[in-house]
């Protein structure tokens, strides 16, 4: 095999493998529990390793090794043990989650655009027609919204209901 023939299947072999994106793939973060906490951060006080050895071979973050000797120093044992954690908000109300599924029974090729589409028909059909609130219509950072309007594309307002609609005239007469 003479040297350009080695060069192109060299060339060949890299562009058939993977390479990861830059920085290199994200590693999924474990739990460990307390002893293995515990056992880091003793390796490191007691045994006298390196961070960056018991991070290794503990399989983690010198970062995440030392938040442990932290809390160690602090709370002692106690700031080893898992901490309760706050209860995660469901993501979708429950009337939104089953008309979610009762759409996709009715028609299983809906894709997600169509099903999106088709709540936000339905649901802001009933906010309109059930007004919740008192007053003018909010927006987004609770200030009242103003009137539209039409024709001033992405900076008129999204709720139909504050939309004042001009007749063509109105809105092409110059004022001089």
């Amino acid at each position: 095999m003479n040297e350009s023939e080695h060069i192109e299947k060299k060339q060949k072999q890299k562009r058939n493998t993977f390479s990861p994106p830059r920085g290199g793939p994200r590693k999924k973060s474990l739990r460990r529990s307390f002893e293995e906490r515990l056992r880091a951060v003793k390796l490191h006080l007691e045994e006298g390793f390196t961070q960056e050895l018991v991070a290794r071979e503990m399989g983690i973050t010198v970062a995440g090794l030392q938040q442990w000797l932290n809390r160690y120093r602090q709370h002692g044992e106690e700031g080893l043990k898992d901490r309760e954690r706050k209860p995660t908000a469901k993501k979708l109300p429950e009337a939104v989650r089953d008309k979610i599924v009762e759409l996709k029974e009715e028609e299983p090729t809906r894709g997600v655009k169509k099903i999106s589409q088709l709540l936000r028909r339905i649901f802001d059909a009933a906010a309109l027609a059930s007004p919740s609130q008192s007053g003018p219509s909010r927006g987004a950072k609770g200030r009242p919204q103003e009137e539209a309007v039409i024709g001033w594309g992405r900076l008129a307002p999204t709720n139909p209901a504050v939309v004042s609609r001009p007749s063509p005239l109105q809105r092409h007469r110059c004022v001089a």
